[in-house]
């Protein structure tokens, strides 16, 4: 049997071969490493940009959708008239003037009264407002302020009492008692005094104008 034996030069050989296979192990794995570690930071820009656009597009269609509401909630509390209904909502407006301690609406002011109802069943929306307003002279069985009632106030009541009576939510109604802190004129004048005696009946975006006129 022959006998092989292996040279100097043959294991030089072997050993580079040896180590080019240990270099190119080592490539390999290194390699990977790096496009896995590449593969893995892409992902997570893709993820990062994908949630940066995601959030600006949720932020957008939440600014979009808060307008909206806005709007709707714009239009559900102003209601829409026209011209000609918002002068009738203003003109329907009045005062009532009243003699000395007297809180019952006079009989010239009656037909004012029930054409103010009539629209206010008709526009169901607006809410009234009715001030009482008294003077200084005259009107000293009215002086029970802890209780907040004096002249003024009884005289807001009694219109309150009748629209409510005829079909008008008690809800739609406030009654403000202005007492003797809102005249009209502040001299003791006998004209001037009945323009003190009164009660302002509007609704609440359309404000009584006052002419003066007591009779």
């Amino acid at each position: 049997m022959k006998k092989y034996r292996v040279t100097r030069k043959g294991k030089i050989v072997f050993g580079a071969v040896i180590i080019l296979l240990i270099l190119s192990f080592y490539y390999f794995l290194s390699g990977n490493g790096e496009r896995e570690e590449s593969l893995i930071n892409d992902r997570n820009e893709v993820i990062e940009i994908e949630t940066a656009d995601t959030a600006e597009e949720n932020i957008s269609e939440n600014h979009d959708d808060s307008e909206e509401n806005n709007e709707k909630e714009d239009v559900t509390l102003l209601p829409v008239y026209s011209e000609e209904e918002m002068k009738t909502l203003q003109e329907v407006c009045f005062t009532v003037f009243y003699d000395p301690n007297e809180y019952y609406v006079p009989k010239g002011s009656l037909d004012k009264l029930v054409r103010f109802l009539e629209i206010s069943k008709k526009y169901t929306e607006e809410y009234i407002i009715v001030e009482g307003n008294a003077n200084l002279s005259g009107e000293k069985i009215y002086t029970d302020w802890e209780k907040g009632k004096n002249a003024g106030y009884d005289r807001a009541l009694v219109i309150k009492n009748y629209l409510v009576d005829n079909g008008i939510g008690e809800d739609r109604i406030t009654i403000i008692n202005n007492g003797v802190d809102k005249p009209l004129n502040i001299d003791l004048s006998k004209e001037s005094l009945k323009l003190n005696r009164r009660s302002d009946v509007f609704f609440s975006n359309y404000y009584c104008e006052i002419n003066g006129d007591s009779k």
